[in-house]
C-alpha cells in the first residue's frame, strides 16, 4: 500500500519533509516566521473564506507571520494548491479610532490597481477575524530595509531609486476623481 511516515521534530522540518515526498514546494518566503501563540490565525476560518472567495477548494496549508509592516500584523498564506496571499489586518486591542486603518489600505490600493505596481486585491472583511483585515496576492519581490541599498552595485541602486521615483511621480499624478478617492481625506 506504501504508507510513508515523517518523524515531526519542528514544523519547518515537517514541512520540508512533507514537500520532499509529495514532490511539492512549501518553501517559504525569508522574511517570514512561524507565529507565536498569540499571533495565530484561525486555518479553518482563513481556509473557509478563501475556499468562498476562489471558488474551489483552497485549504490553507500554513499561515506564517512576516517580520517586517509590524504596525499591522502582516502573514503569509501558502494553500495546499500552491496559491499565495497576504493578509493584513488590524492588530487585536484597545486601539486609537484612527489608528491602525487598513480599510483605508484596501481602498487605496483597489483604488489604483494598474496605474503602479500592486499585489491584486481580493477582499476587504470586518467579520472572520478579531479585527478587520484585506488579503491580497502574494508578490514575490525584495525587501529592502536599509534606504541606502549597500547590498546592490552603484548601477542598481541607481535603477531602484528611479523606478521608485518614477512610481511616486505616477502616484501623485493620479486624479483622485477618476478613480473614486474624490471623498477620501482633506482636499489639496
Amino acid at each position: 500500500m506504501g504508507i510513508t511516515t515523517i518523524k515531526v521534530t519542528s514544523s519547518q522540518q515537517a514541512i520540508q519533509d512533507l514537500g520532499s515526498v509529495l514532490n511539492l514546494d512549501f518553501s517559504f518566503p525569508p522574511e517570514t516566521r512561524d507565529c507565536i501563540p498569540r499571533e495565530v490565525l484561525p486555518i479553518q476560518k482563513v481556509s473557509d473564506l478563501i475556499s468562498r472567495q476562489t471558488s474551489s477548494d483552497n485549504t490553507v496549508i500554513a499561515i506564517r507571520k512576516f517580520r517586517h509592516g509590524q504596525s499591522n500584523p502582516t502573514y503569509y498564506i501558502r494553500t495546499v494548491k500552491g496559491a499565495q496571499y497576504v493578509l493584513r489586518k488590524k492588530p487585536s486591542g484597545n486601539l486609537l479610532p484612527k489608528a491602525h486603518q487598513v480599510d483605508r489600505e484596501f481602498k487605496i490600493m483597489n483604488a489604483l490597481q494598474g496605474i503602479v505596481p500592486l499585489p491584486r486585491t481580493i477582499l476587504y472583511d470586518e467579520r472572520t477575524l478579531d479585527t478587520p483585515f484585506y488579503l491580497m496576492e502574494y508578490q514575490k519581490g525584495r525587501l529592502f530595509l536599509n534606504p541606502s541599498l549597500p547590498e546592490l552595485t552603484p548601477p542598481e541602486r541607481r535603477k531602484v531609486y528611479e523606478e521608485a521615483l518614477r512610481t511616486l511621480a505616477t502616484i501623485h499624478s493620479v486624479d483622485v476623481e477618476k478613480v473614486g478617492l474624490k471623498d477620501f481625506g482633506r482636499a489639496g
